[in-house]
């Protein structure tokens, strides 16, 4: 774990640069002379201090890794995504719920990342919902806790594969499914996206900037020939490093909130031209 100590008119930029960098969590903290601290969780800490550079300090931290991966949840929240639905960890009950929506989600995220409330992961919900993936076949890369899988599940999905480097996550998401009525439907696995073979109608990635650029051939390659790409996970200033690695791609739907950007990218005429003729 590290500490990164930042002015506090900056921690909205150090936690996207963080989040960019794959960590597995993050928690803000009061500091000192206009400071704040943000404790980070990560597996690769070259990587996130390749991402922050030598803009702020960073110091190795010591803690109760069990304390601090559960010091969210009495923070955590439930969200609606528009009439469609509803998402909410399980110790917070639908009475508690100022919603009408059709769909009420429990997700319970463990120890893996994503209960729903992050703006990455709700705008790839809302894009999601847009999209209407009834009788699809869905890829989800990065699944953590399993939100986006079991969404698309009961959005009507016919089959959802969720993957992600990170093993506590496919239990997690298993576990969700289940929960959610759809375990039958969502499969995870710690699976590499570029050993899948299988097309499928949508692919999901909310995984950060640097991820979304380097497996930008792989996920291509993993949507069917009329399908689409949902993207997230990255910050309004990193969106053209980005989409210049889809280059054949076109942004058909954009979202940004609070500094964070989501796509809905399809192939364009040219390179859907030229994919057919090449078969």
């Amino acid at each position: 774990m590290l500490a990164v100590t930042v002015p506090h008119a900056e921690v909205e930029l150090a936690s996207g640069l963080c989040w960019g960098a794959g960590i597995a969590g993050l928690e803000e903290r009061g500091g000192v002379a206009g400071n704040a601290t943000l404790v980070v969780g990560t597996d690769d800490p070259d990587a996130l201090v390749a991402a922050l550079g030598s803009r702020w300090p960073i110091e190795p931290v010591v803690e109760d890794q069990d304390l601090w991966v559960d010091s969210w949840k009495p923070w955590a929240r439930a969200i609606r995504i528009g009439r469609a639905m509803s998402i909410r960890p399980p110790w917070i009950g639908p009475a508690d719920l100022d919603s009408d929506a059709s769909i009420d989600l429990v997700i319970d995220p463990g120890r893996a990342w994503g209960h729903g409330a992050h703006p990455t992961t709700a705008m790839v919900l809302e894009l999601l919902v847009q999209d209407d993936p009834w009788g699809s076949e869905v890829l989800d890369v990065g699944c953590g806790s399993g939100v986006l899988s079991v969404a698309a599940a009961r959005l009507g999905a016919s089959r959802v594969v969720g993957v992600d480097i990170d093993r506590d996550a496919p239990p997690v998401t298993r576990r969700n499914a289940v929960a959610n009525g759809v375990g039958d439907i969502v499969v995870a696995s710690n699976d590499d996206v570029r050993a899948i073979d299988d097309r499928f109608d949508l692919v999901l990635a909310n995984i950060g900037a640097a991820t979304l650029a380097e497996l930008a051939a792989a996920l291509a390659d993993r949507v069917g020939a009329d399908g689409s790409l949902i993207l997230s996970g990255l910050l309004d200033e990193q969106t053209v490093s980005v989409l210049d690695a889809y280059a054949d791609w076109e942004v058909v739907e954009r979202l940004e909130r609070d500094g964070w950007v989501a796509f809905t990218l399809v192939r364009t005429v040219q390179s859907s031209r030229s994919s057919s003729s090449g078969s």
